[in-house]
This record gives C-alpha cells, sequence and structure tokens, in this order.
C-alpha cells in the first residue's frame, strides 16, 4: 500500500519559509514536526529553517544555502537547487495554511497506517487480545499527538506559544475543581495532568473526588467519567445525592426515616433533578482495564475530566514483574 504524501506541498512550505519566515513561520509553528515530512530532505531543510529563526538569523534563500552546507547530505549544488525548486514552486502565499494542513493530514494519515499494519503483523489469540487492543488504542492515541508535541522545540518557538497565550481569557485547559482554596494552590485542573488524591483509609477519599466531578460537570459544562473500581454505583450516587441535598447519608440509607420530613424529601426531589442533567457517566466494573477506560473515554463527547476509585484496584492488560511495577505502569498510561 501506498503511503499517502505531497511533495508539492511540502516544497511550497519550505518556499514560504524562505520567503516570508515573519509571517509564515507562526502559521506552522503548532501544525508539523521535521518527521512530518515524507521526504528526509524536505524534513532536514524544516529542522535547520527553524533553527535559523530559534537563533534569531535572518532567512532567506541565500543565507539558508550558507547555514545549510555540511549540515545535510547534499553537494552544494544540489542543496542550492532543491532550495530554488522549494521557492519557484509556491503558488501562492495566501493558501500557506493549506499546504501545511494537506503535509499534516498526510503525516497523521502514515502514521495511522504504520500502526495498523503493525497491529496487523502481530498474532492475536484469546490470552493477548486485551493486550494487542491496547497497544493498538496506545499506538493510533500516540501517533494522533505527535503533532501536537513535535519531540524537541526550539526555546523561541515555546516562549512564542506562551505569549500568544499568555492574556487568552477562555482557559481551555484548566478547570476548576469547585473549591476554591485547592483551585488557589493548583490554578485548576490541568488537561493532560494525572492528579493522585492520597489519604489513610476512611476520611473521605473518594466522597471527596466524586464532589470535584460534580462541580466540573455543573460548572464547566464538560463531561466527566467516573471508574469505580470498589463501590457500586447505587453507592456512588447515595454519596452525591446527600452533598447535593444536605440529607445526611444515615437517612438516604434508612430511606423510612424520611416519611415524616417533608421537606428532606423535596429537597431530595431537587437534587436528583439537577444531578439527572450533568453531563456525569459512571463504571461501576470491578474488572475495568486501562484499555477498557481509554476505550469507553473516546466514545464521551467533550470530555473535562476522569475519576478512577481506585488505583490499586485498576489492573493493566500488559503483564509486569510486581504490582509495584505495574502500578507505576498504570500512572504512566492513565
Amino acid at each position: 500500500m501506498t503511503e499517502p504524501y505531497n511533495l508539492e506541498a511540502e516544497q511550497s512550505i519550505i518556499g514560504g519559509l524562505l520567503i516570508d519566515p515573519g509571517d509564515t513561520l507562526p502559521k506552522i509553528i503548532d501544525k508539523i514536526a521535521p518527521n512530518d515530512f515524507y521526504n528526509t530532505v524536505h524534513g532536514e531543510f524544516f529542522g535547520l529553517l527553524c533553527e535559523m529563526a530559534g537563533s534569531g538569523r535572518k532567512i532567506d534563500a541565500v543565507s539558508a544555502f550558507e547555514y545549510f552546507k555540511g549540515k545535510i547530505a547534499l553537494s552544494d549544488k544540489e542543496i542550492k537547487q532543491e532550495l530554488f525548486i522549494c521557492a519557484d514552486i509556491l503558488p501562492s502565499l495566501a493558501n500557506f495554511q493549506a499546504y501545511v494542513d494537506i503535509v499534516a493530514k498526510n503525516a497523521r494519515a502514515r502514521r495511522f497506517q504504520r500502526v495498523i499494519n503493525e497491529a496487523m503483523s502481530v498474532p492475536i489469540s484469546a490470552d493477548t487480545v486485551d493486550e494487542a487492543a491496547e497497544r493498538l488504542m496506545s499506538g493510533i492515541y500516540e501517533s494522533s499527538q505527535q503533532n501536537k508535541r513535535g519531540g524537541l522545540q526550539t526555546f523561541h518557538t515555546a516562549v512564542f506559544k506562551y505569549y500568544e497565550n499568555l492574556f487568552r481569557k477562555d482557559r481551555q485547559n484548566r478547570i476548576d475543581t469547585g473549591f476554591g482554596d485547592l483551585d488557589a494552590i493548583l490554578k485548576g485542573l490541568c488537561g493532560g495532568n494525572l492528579i493522585l488524591l492520597a489519604a489513610r483509609p476512611g476520611v473521605g477519599k473518594s466522597a471527596f473526588a466524586t464532589t470535584i466531578a460534580k462541580n466540573v460537570a455543573a460548572k464547566s459544562g464538560k463531561s466527566v467519567a467516573i471508574f469505580s473500581c470498589e463501590m457500586e454505583s447505587d453507592e456512588l450516587v447515595e454519596r452525591v445525592m446527600a452533598d447535593e441535598s444536605c440529607v445526611d447519608m444515615d437517612q438516604l440509607i434508612d430511606s423510612e426515616s424520611l416519611i415524616n420530613y417533608q421537606e428532606k424529601i423535596d429537597s431530595i426531589a431537587q437534587a436528583s433533578d439537577r444531578l439527572m442533567k450533568l453531563p456525569i457517566y459512571i463504571s461501576d466494573d470491578a474488572n475495568v482495564t486501562t484499555a477498557g477506560i481509554r476505550a469507553q473515554c473516546r466514545m464521551v463527547r467533550n470530555l473535562g475530566l476522569i475519576v478512577v476509585d481506585y488505583l490499586q484496584l485498576l489492573r493493566s492488560t500488559r503483564k509486569s514483574e510486581s504490582r509495584n511495577a505495574e502500578v507505576g505502569m498504570l500512572e504512566r498510561v492513565l
């Protein structure tokens, strides 16, 4: 099967950087990396042009030629010829973003193709199917993230991105827990982070985690997925209901004691109405694996938070030499 690529789009990107780096570099800074180019020479050209920009050098065809000499396995004549082709082939700077998108999508398609080909080349049995599924999903996820995090980047790139986002007000990558003092310290929960809630048994870790889940769903509008490896979904709902309705959990458990308390019954009804509107998903599968969590979470739209209660009971589909090693691996893959 032929791998997808577009050499003209790759050459047009190099040409755009040579002709107007000040306008084109910001458009490409977070989109592609050198290994996204199908032609390795184009990838090397792109990497070296980013180096030049990062070191404050002015970029044009002449300065690029001088900088490239001795750094690429091409003769001076071949470097000059390829630079000339790239600068000459660019149809229009107005369409530069489109060329970037073409190269990025082709690179992503090639990575997906390789992941699928590798998965199909390994025999699958009843004993290895879960591990194979996790490996495939991990490969697909990692390949989709490569265009977002292209390995090493110049400090110039990192500073540019930070400054560009500094005064944005939407804070799309951060979500408040609903606990003011905690949010003041954490500055909210940051997307992509693994946060461990640790304390001795019986002090309310599960209740605290589910309250955060409720607050996130209610205040941010984002979906929340809760995976309870220890508690049944009814028990989880009971804890959240006690907090939301301000009715003692002992009374919720012994519901007959509420018969003569109409105010509390009304409070429970109102709390139930509010909770049913929240985008919260619950799984109480005690045998859930990391592969299962990943698969289920990818089907949840607008997912903002995943809660796992609790880590020690979670199982991996991959074999480990010890439980300590397995828990460490779980922390890395979550």
